[in-house]
């Protein structure tokens, strides 16, 4: 992968920046540094697949819903130790925020200062992993439109695509050996296949490369070249992980729209999707809506949309018995996580459009 920018920043410009990006992340807070110790109110992303877990071990009967996630819990010392599989899932729903492992706790600064000054003016088909995930066409990875002015029925297009490709590995894992270029030529990722499988050019080419390098970088530009441990020890396991982050995005009031909603507060909403928002254009708001959020009353008495940790475990069900994607995990999400309302509007950054300075200071008193 291409580095982005070479960055020399004077000390007290890199304090300022680090002090814009403090709590700036790209979807339900993440915790890179995550230890077995995981003792952090940031993992939501992780207390989420987790709940799912659990849910899914219990049994879930049809019409019957997870119990709620106590997000203001979140992860503690008092949870059992976890196993090799769930670290793995956790390594697999941090992977959409973090593709190239390099934020870590002692490299969360240079990480955010990469994301500040590297990538958001760096849009185009090549534009590395990380950039190309979070401010271009791999946006859909997040639940988000790529770019401004697509329409809700196209994104939605892209991310069920997606989510086929992720769960065509787990079903036959020998398929990670084949190339991006080859998987993306069938016919099912029209949508998405000059995205995650673009023209090789003279820095990088993703079209060549065998979909078990795409999960195993482990900076800009290095990758383990037999796979990464999370991918070669726990595929299934760490490819859910993917599948679940994407699902657990699109109940972000700063990803989504739901049910004509435009909310600023952290909540789940199970309502149908009216628009998708795109991550480039949006300010610090965008990470205020990522919080630990309430659980809308609508996820207890919708008949028709599912609540994230529900739907988390009914995949889980899907994958362990092996279902089809076109004839069961398809039509169920396109139903019951991704629904579209019957009115849409084309993406946009929605009300987390940034503000400008004197915005931006008022929304930390927000």
């Amino acid at each position: 992968m291409p580095t982005y920018y070479a960055f020399s920043l004077s000390l007290a410009k890199a304090s300022l920046l680090l002090l814009l990006l403090s709590s700036h992340v790209t979807a339900y807070e993440i915790f890179p540094g995550l230890t077995a110790k995981l003792a952090s109110k940031s993992a939501l992303h992780e207390q989420m697949s987790l709940d799912s877990a659990d849910c899914a071990k219990n049994g879930l009967a049809f019409g019957e819903r997870c119990p709620e996630s106590r997000f203001t819990d979140y992860i503690t010392h008092a949870r059992p130790p976890l196993s090799d599989s769930d670290w793995a899932m956790i390594a697999g729903v941090q992977w959409p925020d973090n593709p190239l492992r390099d934020a870590t706790s002692k490299s969360q600064a240079s990480f955010l200062m990469q994301m500040a000054r590297g990538c958001k003016n760096y849009q185009h088909e090549t534009g590395g992993l990380l950039c190309k995930s979070h401010y271009f066409d791999l946006q859909f990875m997040h639940a988000m439109g790529s770019e401004a002015g697509v329409p809700a029925r196209v994104t939605q297009t892209r991310l069920l695509e997606w989510l086929g490709f992720v769960y065509s590995l787990i079903l036959d894992p020998d398929r990670v050996n084949l190339t991006l270029g080859t998987l993306m030529a069938e016919h099912s990722y029209n949508s998405i296949q000059s995205a995650v499988a673009p023209p090789a050019t003279r820095d990088v080419n993703m079209s060549g490369m065998p979909a078990r390098q795409l999960f195993s970088y482990i900076s800009a530009k290095r990758f383990i070249q037999n796979g990464h441990p999370d991918v070669n020890d726990h595929l299934r396991e760490f490819l859910l992980g993917v599948m679940l982050h994407t699902i657990q995005d699109a109940y972000s009031v700063s990803h989504t729209q739901r049910d004509d909603g435009t909310t600023q507060t952290p909540t789940l909403i199970c309502g149908k999707i009216s628009q998708f928002y795109t991550y480039h254009g949006q300010g610090k708001l965008h990470s205020k809506a990522d919080n630990a959020p309430e659980v809308d009353a609508s996820c207890s008495t919708s008949s028709t949309v599912d609540d994230p940790i529900t739907a988390g475990a009914r995949l889980i069900g899907m994958i362990n018995s092996g279902v089809s994607w076109d004839e069961v995990v398809r039509p169920y999400l396109a139903t019951a996580v991704f629904p579209l309302a019957d009115h849409t509007s084309p993406s946009s950054p929605g009300w987390a459009k940034k503000r400008g300075f004197f915005g931006w200071l008022s929304s930390l008193f927000l």
